[in-house]
Formats: structure tokens, C-alpha cells, sequence
């Protein structure tokens, strides 16, 4: 009856053939890393007689009646829906929120504050 022997890391590392196959995978991973790093970063770049296309932008936009600097979302939310109800209900909100109006009370102290700490 025959022993099995099991290849010691020495025996492998002097057989040439499993050497030269190891050898082989690196080169073989690391072509094929090369070539598809040159493919993907070929697709960035851009000829060396590149020109911008010219855009023409219109003068005023549809529906803008005349343009202005004040932007949509510079205007007070409730006063966006237009709606009498729900003006009511957050002034009513705003002027019987405790909480708010001594957050308000503490602000306008830490203003006063920094006034005098400046003058």
C-alpha cells in the first residue's frame, strides 16, 4: 500500500511547472487590469481640438413676466398657498407658540448683549 504524499510549500516552490503557472495568473490579472484601465480612462478624454458649443440662453423665460433676484423660495410658505384658513391657523400658531416666543426673547437678549460687548 502507497502512502500519499502532500507537496510541501519547498517542493512547490522548486517544481518549475506550478511556478510558471502562478507566475502566469499575476501576468494574466494584471494585463487584464491594464487593458481595461486604459479602456475606461480612453473614454475621458477629449481630442485635442475641443470647442465648446455656443449656447443661447433666452432672454426671458416662458411665463416670467419680467425678471427679478428674488427667488421662490425666499417668500414665506403659508403665503404660497394663498389660503385664508391656513394664514389664520400659523398666525394664530406663531403668536401662541410659548416655546418660540421665548426662544425669540432669548435671541433678542443675546443681540443685545453682543451690542454692548461691541460698543
Amino acid at each position: 500500500m502507497k502512502k500519499l504524499q502532500i507537496p510541501s510549500s519547498t517542493s512547490l516552490a522548486l517544481n518549475p511547472t506550478t511556478a510558471t503557472a502562478a507566475w502566469c495568473l499575476d501576468l494574466g490579472a494584471f494585463l487584464v487590469l491594464g487593458i481595461w484601465s486604459l479602456v475606461l480612462f480612453a473614454g475621458c478624454a477629449v481630442g485635442p481640438n475641443y470647442k465648446r458649443p455656443p449656447i443661447t440662453s433666452p432672454a426671458a423665460f416662458r411665463g416670467d413676466p419680467s425678471p427679478t433676484n428674488s427667488s421662490f423660495a425666499d417668500l414665506d410658505w403659508w403665503r404660497v398657498y394663498q389660503d385664508a384658513n391656513l394664514q389664520g391657523l400659523v398666525r394664530e400658531a406663531l403668536t401662541n407658540n410659548y416655546d418660540l416666543r421665548i426662544a425669540l426673547t432669548r435671541v433678542e437678549q443675546s443681540r443685545a448683549l453682543a451690542m454692548q460687548a461691541r460698543s
